[in-house]
């Protein structure tokens, strides 16, 4: 396998990996939007009365989420040192 098809192979794994986050990124903020409108309905219906326990574990989703921002972050600034690194490379040449 050449350098070339190797670089390629990684940069694809790469995109995969982005796109696997941005995935569970975009599962876990709609799952949270789901349950902040249910308890915003709950709200609207019941008032004072409302039942808010299915909001008990939102400091545990937000940390989950603040964690795939991050790594989506890392990710990310891999991903564009990999381009400039290919980028100097061509202009070498």
């Amino acid at each position: 396998m050449s350098d070339h098809q190797a670089l390629s192979e990684e940069l694809d794994n790469a995109r995969r990996s982005i796109d696997r986050t941005l995935i569970l990124l975009k599962t876990q903020l709609s799952t949270m939007r789901e349950r902040l409108d249910l308890a915003i309905e709950n709200l609207n219906q019941k008032g004072m009365n409302a039942d808010f326990s299915q909001l008990g574990s939102m400091h545990d989703q937000g940390s989950q989420l603040d964690q795939l921002c991050q790594r989506l972050e890392k990710q990310k600034m891999f991903l564009e040192q990999s381009i400039t690194y290919i980028k100097l490379i061509k202009m070498a040449q």
